[in-house]
């Protein structure tokens, strides 16, 4: 009998995810599961689940405005899960393959000084960050520990 994604955390006796896996990895998979996969996936049981709406559920996430990389990793953790039904042998096959990933973004568009400027005014007190961010080529993640 087919099962669905199951919410709670998965007993000693059978993970759910490989144990090599480092906790960052574990982190950003709990928070794909919890934030993309679950609130589609989880009260579907796994047999019903189609090619179809796995290729559905990707292009409406990137309709949400989802960034295509954070669609592409949901869209990778939901195939992992399923792969590791079929090895469960809960399933034969797993739908989410061939499902096309959104298209990976452009290159970067640099702002002018005239929109850093703008940004930072706009930004207040986080003005000298933008500006050190714009003109250093960091990345907002960047300015976090």
């Amino acid at each position: 009998m087919a099962g669905t994604l199951p919410r709670r955390k998965p007993s000693r006796a059978r993970p759910a995810l490989p144990l090599q896996l480092t906790p960052t990895t574990k982190v950003r998979y709990e928070v794909a599961l919890r934030r993309q996969i679950l609130p589609r996936w989880e009260l579907v049981p796994l047999s019903r689940i189609t090619h179809s709406d796995v290729s559905s559920w990707v292009h409406g996430l990137t309709d949400e405005g989802l960034a295509p990389a954070t669609v592409r990793y949901a869209h990778r953790v939901l195939s992992l899960a399923l792969t590791a039904a079929i090895r469960d042998g809960r399933l034969v096959r797993n739908v989410a393959e061939g499902v096309p990933p959104p298209p990976r973004c452009g290159h970067a568009v640099a702002l002018t000084h005239d929109q850093v400027q703008a940004l930072a005014e706009a930004c207040g007190p986080y003005g000298t960050l933008i500006r050190v961010l714009a003109y250093a080529g960091l990345r907002w993640g960047d300015s976090w520990p």
